[in-house]
C-alpha cells in the first residue's frame, strides 16, 4: 500500500505547468463547441430533440465530449493538437453557416412586415389592468415591480457550467496517463489548467457576490458585524464539507493527498468558505475606493510581501512544527485568492446590467439614467422576475420563461419572441467570448509566480 501511495503521489507531484497560450488553445475548444451547438440547433430541423434522453445525448455529445477531448487528446504537445481541433471546429461551423439557412431567419421572413417598433409601449398597458398582469410579477398585484432588476445572463451561466464540467473532468482524468502532466497543478511556480481552475472558482464566486450589491446598493453601508456573521453562516456548509473531507482523507489514508498543495489539514473548501467573510470585512472601503483598485492593491501588496519578506521562503522551505506551519500553504494563499475574488466582484458589477447610482458601482461601470420612465418600463417588460433571474438561469435554456400570464399570441408577439431568441443567441456567444477573453487576459496581467496563487 505504501508503494502504491508513493507512486500515486509522485504521479501528480513536482509538475512545472504549461503556458498561457497552451491553456487558451485548450479552452477555446469549449467556446467553439458552444458555437457548433448553436449553429446546429438554429439550422438543423429536429434539433433540439423533444425527448429528454435525446436532449441529454445531444448536449453530451456536443458540449461535454469536446471538453473531455480538449484536456486529453487535444492537449498533447505544446498546443499544436489543440490548434488543429480549433481549426476543425471553425471549418465545420463555417460550412454549416454557409450551407444551411437559420430557422429563425426563415420564421422572420414568413411573418408580415410591420413598420412599428416590436418593443411594447406604455399605451399597450391599460391602467385598469392589475399590476400582476402588466408586469408579470407574482404575489401582491398592488406591489410595484422592483427597479433594480437583474436580467438573465446566459454567458455567465454557460461559463460557470463549462468551468464546473471542466473541473469534474480534470479531477477524474488527472489519474490517467492520457491527461498531460503539463495540465496538473504546479509544485511551486508556473501556471497550468488545474491551477487556473481553482482561480476560476474564486473569480466566479466574486462575480456572484456582486448580485447582493446590485440588488441593494445600500448593502455596502450596512453594519459590518452582522454582514460578516451572516456571510459566515452562509459559508458554513463549505466549512462542514472541508472538515468532512479532512476526516475522510485522514481516516482512509487516501493515496492521492498532496500535502504541499494546501497543507496537512487545509483544503480548497476551507479557502472558499473564508474568502467571502474577508470580502465583507473590506466592504466599508468600497464606498470610497474602487473595488478594482482594492483588488489590484491586495495583489501588489501580497507580491511585495512575498518578495521582500521571508514569507515566501517560509511557505516553500520551513519545516512543519505546529498547526500554522502544517497549513502554511493554505493560510498564505488566502491573500492571493482574496485579490482574485475582489477582481471577480469588480467584473460582476460590470457584466450584470442594473440601474443604480451608488458610488461603489459608478466607479466600476457606466450607469443608465433612472429618470426615463420608458426605459424603466422596457426593462420591466423584458425581465422575468429579475431578482431570481440569476439563480434560475440554466446554462443551456431550451424552454421559454415561465410565470408570464397566458395571452393569445399575435404576429407581433411572435416576431418579438423570435428577435429576442436571435438576440439571445448572439449575446450568449459574444458575451461568453468577452468573459473568456477578460478572464485569461486578467490572469496573465495579475498572475504572480507563487505557489497556490491560483
Amino acid at each position: 500500500m505504501s508503494d502504491y501511495k508513493s507512486a500515486k503521489e509522485s504521479f501528480v507531484s513536482d509538475q512545472t505547468g504549461s503556458t498561457i497560450t497552451h491553456i487558451n488553445l485548450i479552452s477555446l475548444i469549449a467556446f467553439f463547441s458552444l458555437c457548433l451547438y448553436t449553429a446546429l440547433h438554429t439550422r438543423v430541423v429536429g434539433l433540439p430533440p423533444t425527448k429528454s434522453w435525446a436532449l441529454f445525448a445531444d448536449q453530451f455529445v456536443l458540449i461535454v465530449l469536446p471538453l473531455l477531448v480538449s484536456v486529453t487528446f487535444a492537449a498533447q504537445g505544446s498546443g499544436t493538437e489543440a490548434l488543429k481541433w480549433n481549426a476543425g471546429f471553425i471549418l465545420v461551423i463555417t460550412v454549416l453557416c454557409i450551407k444551411l439557412e437559420s430557422k429563425i431567419q426563415k420564421s422572420v421572413e414568413m411573418l408580415p412586415t410591420s413598420t412599428s417598433s416590436p418593443l411594447p409601449t406604455k399605451s399597450q398597458f391599460s391602467p385598469d389592468k392589475p399590476a400582476k398582469e402588466s408586469s408579470g410579477a407574482t404575489g401582491d398585484p398592488n406591489r410595484e415591480a422592483p427597479r433594480n432588476l437583474i436580467p438573465k445572463m446566459p454567458a455567465v451561466s454557460t461559463w460557470r457550467a463549462h468551468m464546473m464540467l471542466m473541473t469534474v473532468i480534470c479531477i477524474l482524468a488527472v489519474d490517467f496517463k492520457v491527461f498531460p502532466r503539463s495540465l496538473v497543478k504546479c509544485e511551486t511556480f508556473g501556471v497550468s489548467m488545474m491551477d487556473l481552475g481553482v482561480g476560476s472558482f474564486i473569480f466566479a464566486q466574486g462575480v456572484a457576490s456582486a448580485l447582493p450589491i446590485l440588488k441593494d446598493p445600500h448593502h455596502l453601508s450596512a453594519p459590518l458585524i452582522p454582514k460578516v456573521l451572516n456571510s459566515i453562516t452562509k459559508t458554513s456548509p463549505l466549512l462542514f464539507l472541508g472538515l468532512v473531507r479532512l476526516i475522510l482523507v485522514k481516516a482512509t489514508d487516501y493515496p492521492g493527498e498532496h500535502i504541499s498543495e494546501y497543507g496537512t489539514h487545509w483544503n480548497f473548501f476551507l479557502t472558499l468558505a473564508l474568502i467571502p467573510p474577508l470580502q465583507m470585512a473590506l466592504q466599508p472601503i468600497f464606498c470610497y475606493v474602487s473595488i478594482t483598485f482594492v483588488g489590484l492593491s491586495v495583489a501588489v501588496c501580497y507580491q511585495l510581501v512575498l518578495s521582500l519578506t521571508p514569507l515566501q521562503h517560509w511557505v516553500l522551505e520551513a519545516p512543519r512544527t505546529n498547526v500554522i506551519s502544517h497549513n502554511k500553504e493554505g493560510i498564505a494563499s488566502l491573500a492571493g485568492y482574496l485579490a482574485i475574488h475582489l477582481l471577480g466582484l469588480s467584473a460582476g458589477l460590470v457584466v450584470f446590467p442594473v440601474r443604480s447610482r451608488h458610488p461603489a458601482i459608478t466607479k466600476n461601470r457606466p450607469i443608465v439614467d433612472n429618470s426615463s420612465d420608458e426605459a424603466n418600463d422596457e426593462i420591466s417588460s423584458d425581465s422575468d422576475n429579475g431578482d431570481k433571474a440569476y439563480a434560475q438561469d440554466a446554462w443551456i435554456d431550451e424552454s421559454k420563461p415561465k410565470g408570464r400570464p397566458k395571452q393569445k399570441p399575435s404576429s407581433k408577439d411572435h416576431n418579438l419572441d423570435i428577435r429576442r431568441d436571435d438576440g439571445k443567441t448572439a449575446i450568449e456567444l459574444c458575451g461568453y467570448g468577452v468573459l473568456y477573453l477578460f478572464l485569461f487576459v486578467l490572469a496573465k496581467i495579475v498572475m504572480l509566480p507563487v505557489k497556490d496563487w491560483g
